[in-house]
């Protein structure tokens, strides 16, 4: 066996050992996008739930909701929060709502979550 033959086989095996040594850091990042993924899916969802109700269903609170895809998510929870427009976006006193939808999960000892934030008016999208 050669020098050169030793060398080669000695990077390989160094190359290899590297990929081992980082594909437990991938796995984790691929699990975590993975459960950001399925979580903006549930969000997204709900808000085209909510901008489907008439108008006058929206009523001002907090409330839960379920989703099949949710039992993905480790110890997770979704919730939508209903509110009249605030005075400094609604400046003309229209009738508009703003919605908030949060779905959480832990993510290893982590509370993880994704929000998305909408404004629905009396006769927008869909109405």
């Amino acid at each position: 066996m050669t020098v050169l033959e030793v060398i080669l086989i000695v990077l390989i095996i160094g190359f290899m050992a590297l990929l081992i040594n980082n594909l437990p850091g991938a796995v984790k990042v691929i699990s975590i996008s993975h459960h950001s993924s399925i979580a903006k899916d549930i969000a997204d969802k709900e808000i085209e739930l909510l901008r489907r109700q008439p108008y006058s269903n929206l009523v001002n609170g907090t409330n839960s909701f379920t989703d099949p895809n949710l039992d993905q998510l480790p110890s997770s929870t979704a919730s939508d929060t209903i509110s009249d427009c605030s005075s400094s976006i609604c400046t003309n006193s229209e009738s508009v709502k703003e919605a908030q939808v949060i779905v959480s999960w832990n993510e290893e000892g982590t509370t993880k979550s994704v929000e998305i934030d909408t404004l629905i008016t009396d006769g927008g999208l869909g109405k």
